[in-house]
């Protein structure tokens, strides 16, 4: 039986019509799956990266009038080699900095390099990539900052839980940052495998774990990622190993400085924004381990657990969860009476259903922070066997991690040894095979 490496979707516990997972040769492989939907013969569409390879070759300048287009971002062509180094051989994806593009290491008459594998370069994962910044001053700046902060996060971890910088170079103008490649993220992996039901519960452990490291890498060098989020945990083919990515965000620590008190509320993603953040009031890297929570628990359930459209929304959002802030906490906010009024009770910006115009509502909120409403989150995701405690670990760790004092949630070293984390060997040794599709 033909069989897929990627994270488990979870199977509820239905009888029949499941294929029985002991047919497989890989029965002990949390990451193997065989769905209707993602059969192994079903035909993968192919991408540039499918095309016959052509030879790199350096373009002439006299080709183009113009290498950049309008908003400054370089436009690459497959084929191209950068830097007399690298073939670009498909485009990756655009940010608000800079364009990715998929490259080769060739050899300097141009012929691709090629390892004792047969493979195109030295690197364990998926080629390298090719961060090309865009060619404005306050972009630049964010990119050379960005690869020294990965640099110096290179140089202090044992493990390989941030992204590797490889090289860097100028090309026409633009900053190009070389990291060594992975195959996809951990949004891929939940558009693929995890659509509104998540993936399987181990899955969700090994991720966890190895999220849990390099957030501790990050505090150890006193660096806050401000922008943690699936689409920036990077993972290998196998689906077995991540890389922590996007450092445009990050933001450093003075010496000593145990927090930051200038008000940021719009650093991170909206969903995955910690509440102190919204509020103007101090942070530390709390910020990122409740981003870390949020991401978890999209990963176990295939939802967002805060879909705010707005700041605004998102402090109802949050207080719907977990009851409503202390007095002294929101005290502490700059920015609290944009969302609070003199008697603390919440202004909600709420849409009229009749006049489609904005209108505020003042909420009370009377229960102080609540245990996860467990029912009402993870009703869906039922577990058998063993992994109904493991669900439980699950549950007592995000309670944990959406503490809304940020001096009360978990910390990165603390995650580690929570019981959900802690057993490396379970996801291996004690995989029940009734989680196989």
């Amino acid at each position: 039986m033909a069989t897929s490496t990627a994270p488990l979707k979870r199977v509820q516990p239905t009888p029949s019509k499941i294929a029985n997972p002991m047919d497989s040769d890989d029965s002990d492989d949390m990451f193997d799956l065989a769905s209707d939907t993602d059969s192994p013969n079903k035909k993968r569409q192919k991408t540039e990266a499918d095309k016959p390879a052509r030879k790199g070759q350096k373009l002439d300048q006299k080709l183009l009038d113009k290498w950049d287009d309008e908003e400054n971002y370089y436009k690459t062509i497959i084929g191209e080699v950068l830097n007399d180094k690298y073939k670009v051989v498909d485009h990756l994806g655009k940010g608000v900095s800079a364009t990715v593009v998929k490259v080769e290491e060739v050899g300097k008459e141009g012929n691709e390099k090629e390892d004792k594998n047969g493979s195109s370069n030295g690197h364990e994962n998926d080629g390298l990539a090719v961060k090309i910044i865009r060619s404005n001053d306050a972009m630049r700046k964010i990119g050379d900052r960005e690869g020294k902060i990965i640099d110096r996060l290179n140089k202090h971890q044992s493990t390989s839980s941030i992204i590797g910088l490889i090289d860097r170079f100028d090309h026409k103008g633009h900053l190009c940052l070389v990291f060594e490649g992975m195959h996809s993220n951990l949004r891929d992996i939940l558009k693929e495998f995890g659509r509104n039901q998540g993936i399987n519960i181990r899955a969700v452990r090994l991720y966890a774990r190895q999220i849990f490291t390099s957030l501790q890498i990050l505090r150890e060098c006193q660096i806050l990622h401000g922008d943690f989020k699936p689409d920036n945990v990077l993972v290998n083919a196998k689906r077995s190993s991540t890389r922590l990515c996007d450092f445009g965000s990050a933001v450093e620590a003075n010496k000593d400085q145990k927090a930051w008190t200038e008000p940021m509320p719009y650093l991170a993603s909206r969903f995955y924004r910690a509440p102190e953040l919204i509020l103007g009031a101090p942070f530390d890297y709390g910020v990122d381990m409740w981003s870390a929570g949020c991401t978890l628990y999209e990963l176990y359930t295939g939802c967002i657990l805060f879909a705010g459209s707005s700041n605004n929304h998102m402090i109802k959002c949050i207080m719907d969860v977990r009851g409503k802030f202390s007095h002294k906490q929101l005290k502490k906010g700059k920015l609290t009476e944009k969302y609070f009024d003199e008697n603390l009770d919440f202004k909600s910006d709420e849409v009229d259903p009749h006049t489609g115009r904005m209108i505020t509502h003042t909420l009370r909120y009377t229960q102080n922070q609540a245990p996860l409403p467990v029912k009402k989150l993870l009703g869906k995701c039922r577990e058998t066997g063993s992994d109904i405690i493991l669900q439980g670990h699950l549950i007592d760790l995000l309670d944990k991690l959406f503490a809304l004092n940020p001096e009360k949630r978990m910390t990165p070293e603390q995650a580690l040894e929570h019981p959900f984390c802690h057993d490396r060997e379970a996801d291996i040794d004690q995989l029940d095979p009734q989680h196989k599709a």
